[in-house]
């Protein structure tokens, strides 16, 4: 069974804290909070009985919007909510708070029928919000641009020339596979990209088949667990995908590395740097420490992590279109 995990990131990190004296999670656990301890750290046994119910939360939500069906999206808000407020009683945090202020009212916005579709190998980026997944993942994400992009897959024109509208090669929960246009017409913040200078791309059908076809079973995922710390996945891990990995992946077979590492994404601006960041402060009293740890932790999220926001940014790349619909 795959693991179906596209916005489980934060959650992770929210099972491998301490997270005691507080229902939410303790239901999540299943276990009383009487048998926690507010002075140690779950070890890793005690997260992966949680993972499994975290993971059902965000796939289940997730196939609603792939099947196009309603998704109550303020009671899975405020789910998340009472997960950020039960980090908040832990670590002293705002973490609930940052989430409100930025997630306002969810707009959803019609068909983008002029989105382009005529270039071949094109990478196009999501960003903003119009549902309660892409909310999650706008607000999880470093993002500097106007359109606040996370999400990321590359356009196949012969899929779409021989009238098939699954023609954006990504990874999303199902794994790595396809999305249609008519998933990118929803998106509310959407910019097409495109290389500056000719890709070789001979060897195009042997990393589609290989990414596809052969890696249909393999997971989605973007961090993996290693001393009760998220950490991205690496690139040359092959078992876990996510999104912005494919593109890269396409490209960098070709001989180009679109992986730049450019300062102007801050990962400050990010969730996900918020909750690390209110872990480390509850974990270390000492300053120097904490301004080392953090550090470290960003540094390897540079080096590995792989951004849209870092195509827009991107030296090698230039951008054809853009429609920015969602400015909140």
């Amino acid at each position: 069974m795959k693991k179906m995990v596209l916005y489980y990131s934060l959650l992770v990190f929210i099972m491998s804290g301490v997270l005691t004296g507080c229902s939410f999670i303790d239901s999540i656990m299943g276990k009383s909070s009487s048998n926690t301890n507010t002075n140690n750290l779950l070890d890793l046994s005690e997260i992966n009985k949680g993972l499994s119910n975290i993971v059902t939360f965000y796939s289940n939500a997730m196939a609603d919007l792939n099947k196009k069906n309603p998704v109550n999206y303020s009671n899975n808000i405020n789910n998340f909510k009472l997960a950020l407020k039960a980090l908040d009683s832990v670590y002293k945090s705002k973490l609930e708070s940052n989430f409100t202020a930025y997630v306002s009212k969810i707009t959803e916005y019609p068909l983008n029928t002029a989105l382009p579709l005529n270039v071949d190998h094109a990478i196009y980026l999501q960003g903003g919000y119009s549902d309660f997944g892409s909310a999650i993942f706008s607000w999880l994400s470093p993002s500097v641009s106007s359109g606040k992009y996370f999400h990321s897959a590359i356009f196949d024109l012969s899929l779409w020339q021989s009238g098939n509208s699954n023609c954006f090669i990504t990874a999303t929960a199902d794994g790595v596979g396809y999305q249609s246009v008519e998933d990118w017409q929803r998106f509310a913040n959407v910019t097409v990209m495109v290389p500056k200078q000719t890709v070789n791309f001979s060897n195009y059908n042997t990393i589609k088949k290989y990414l596809t076809s052969d890696l249909k079973d393999e997971r989605y995922s973007i961090f993996t667990i290693e001393d009760y710390k998220l950490l991205p996945v690496k690139k040359s891990d092959e078992t876990n995908w996510y999104c912005n990995k494919v593109p890269w992946r396409f490209y960098n077979d070709a001989g180009v590395d679109l992986d730049n590492n450019t300062n102007i994404v801050d990962f400050k601006t990010s969730g996900i740097y918020q909750v690390m960041e209110a872990y480390i402060n509850y974990k270390f009293s000492n300053a120097n420490t904490r301004t080392s740890e953090l550090n470290s932790y960003l540094s390897n999220m540079r080096y590995n992590l792989i951004l849209a926001e870092e195509f827009y940014y991107n030296d090698k790349l230039t951008n054809v279109y853009e429609i920015i619909r969602d400015t909140k």
